[in-house]
C-alpha cells in the first residue's frame, strides 16, 4: 500500500485481519492466565498505538480527510497501526463480554466488571435507551466532524496550495480517536443484543435475510473496484456530479458488484469448498460399514439367516411401506 504497483491493491485489508488475528491469539492466551495482566496489555497496546497516531500527523500535517492529503493514504489509512486502535477496543468489549459469560453461570464469578456491566445492561431497559443514544451520538460524529475539511476538496489558496478548515492539533486527535470512538459507539449498541436483549436490534443485525450475501461479501470487496474503475474509465464525458447522480451510482456499482461475486462464487468458491470439505472431513461410508458388520454376525451365528437379517436391518419398515404402497 502506498506504491503504485499492485495489481490488487485494496488487499491490504486482509494484511491487516491477518496481523490483528496473530497478536490476538498471544492476548487471549495472556488474558485466559491472568485477567489483570490481560487488560493491561491490551491498554498498553491501545495507548501506544494512540500515542504512535497522533505523532504521525502531527510530524507529516496530515489532513483530517483522505481527499485532501495524499500522505492520509501513506502513512494513515492503508497502515496497520492505523487500526489497531479500533481493534484493540473490540478486544477489550471482548474481555468484558467474556467475563459476564462466565459469571452468568451458577457458579461463576460474579464480581468481574465485565459482568456487572454486562448485567446491569441486561436489567435495565433505560440504560440500554442511554447506551443506544450514546452509541449512536458517537458514531455519527466521527462521521460527520470534517465535513467542513471535505467541503475543501479541489479548493486551493492564492499559492496553489490546497485549502484546509482545520489546524494540525485537531486534525491529530480526530485522526487519532475517529475508528476507536466509532467502534466504541458500535460496541455501546450492540451491548444489549449481546446479552439477548433489544428483539429489534436482533431481528434487524441478525436477520436471516443477510445469510445469503454473507458467502458473496469477500467476492464483491475482491471485485468492487473493477466495476468501479470500468465504469469511469468508460464515460465518454465528464459528468456533473450532484446528490442524485451519485446516489445512482452507488447504487448500480452496488447491484452489479453483487451479481459478479454471486456468479464467481458459484463457479470458483463453492466447488473449492467442497472439494476441500471431502478432503478434511471425508464423509464416513456408514452403509457399507452396516453391510459388513451384518456380515461378520452372519458368520459369526449360523442361527441367523437372510429373513433374520432382512427383518432387524434399520430399512426394513420402510421398504415394506414403499412396497405397500405400490
Amino acid at each position: 500500500p502506498g506504491q503504485n504497483v499492485q495489481c490488487l491493491g485494496w488487499l491490504w485489508y486482509l494484511s491487516h485481519d491477518f496481523l490483528f488475528f496473530v497478536a490476538l491469539t498471544f492476548q487471549v492466551f495472556v488474558f485466559i492466565h491472568n485477567k489483570i495482566i490481560g487488560y493491561a496489555f491490551a491498554w498498553i497496546l491501545l495507548i501506544f498505538n494512540l500515542a504512535f497516531v497522533s505523532a504521525t500527523v502531527a510530524y507529516y500535517d496530515i489532513s483530517s480527510s483522505i481527499l485532501l492529503d495524499a500522505n492520509y493514504g501513506d502513512k494513515i489509512y492503508f497502515k496497520p497501526w492505523s487500526r489497531l486502535g479500533s481493534y484493540q477496543v473490540g478486544v477489550l468489549m471482548g474481555m468484558l463480554y467474556y467475563e459476564y459469560i462466565k459469571g452468568d453461570k451458577e457458579e461463576g464469578d460474579k464480581t468481574k466488571l465485565g459482568y456487572k456491566f454486562f448485567k446491569s445492561v441486561s436489567l435495565s431497559r433505560t440504560l440500554r435507551y442511554i447506551l443506544y443514544g450514546v452509541g449512536f451520538i458517537m458514531i455519527v460524529s466521527m462521521v460527520f466532524a470534517i465535513t467542513p475539511e471535505t467541503r475543501l476538496f479541489t479548493i486551493m489558496d492564492e499559492n496553489g496550495v490546497q485549502k484546509r478548515f482545520f489546524p494540525t492539533w485537531f486534525n491529530a486527535i480526530y485522526v487519532t480517536l475517529c475508528r476507536p470512538i466509532y467502534v466504541g459507539g458500535l460496541g455501546l449498541i450492540l451491548a444489549g443484543p449481546l446479552t439477548g436483549k433489544g428483539s429489534f436490534l436482533q431481528s434487524f443485525l441478525g436477520g436471516r435475510i443477510y445469510a445469503p450475501w454473507v458467502k458473496f461479501s469477500f467476492y464483491g470487496y475482491m471485485v468492487h473496484l473493477f466495476v468501479f474503475t470500468y465504469y469511469s474509465a468508460s464515460l465518454r464525458a465528464n459528468i456533473y456530479l450532484n446528490h442524485g447522480t451519485i446516489l445512482m451510482i452507488y447504487i448500480g456499482v452496488i447491484v452489479t458488484t453483487l451479481l459478479i461475486a454471486v456468479v464467481l462464487s458459484t463457479a470458483f468458491e463453492s466447488p473449492l469448498m467442497q472439494i476441500e470439505r471431502l478432503i478434511l472431513f471425508p464423509p464416513k461410508k456408514k452403509v457399507k460399514k452396516q453391510v459388513e458388520e451384518s456380515e461378520d454376525v452372519r458368520k459369526g451365528d449360523p442361527r441367523i439367516n437372510d429373513s433374520t437379517m432382512m427383518s432387524s436391518s434399520p430399512t426394513s419398515d420402510q421398504s415394506r411401506s414403499l412396497i405397500s404402497k405400490k
